[in-house]
């Protein structure tokens, strides 16, 4: 399994936006659980951060090919895929992979 981060600057003024979107993933939970497994993302987590330029998303996935999970969800006919792809490009720019510096595993 590896591990990537993605940054995701937010266009100014869509911070509670993205909250709010972020936060209904929780009511959605079995979709999106269901969609994540179709495009072969094992795990999910985002922050919201802040610096002196604005808001940002940092989105911390893990999979076993993220080349397969990538083509998967752009490919996806899922609603909540489409949703998805459609809020990151309407409350943000176009995320940046930020480079992986050290992976470890204690239970390898």
């Amino acid at each position: 399994m590896d591990f990537r981060c993605i940054k995701v600057r937010l266009h100014e003024g869509q911070r509670e936006r993205a909250i709010g979107w972020m936060r209904g993933f929780g009511s959605r939970a079995d979709e999106a659980m269901e969609a994540m497994r179709h495009n072969g993302l094992r795990h999910e987590a985002v922050f919201l951060g802040s610096d002196d330029r604005g808001d940002y998303l940092l989105m911390v996935q893990a999979s076993d090919d993220f080349a397969a999970t990538t083509r998967a969800f752009l490919q996806s006919e899922l609603p909540i895929d489409r949703e998805a792809l459609a809020a990151l490009g309407e409350i943000g720019q176009r995320g940046q992979e930020l480079e992986l510096l050290v992976q470890l595993d204690a239970d390898r």
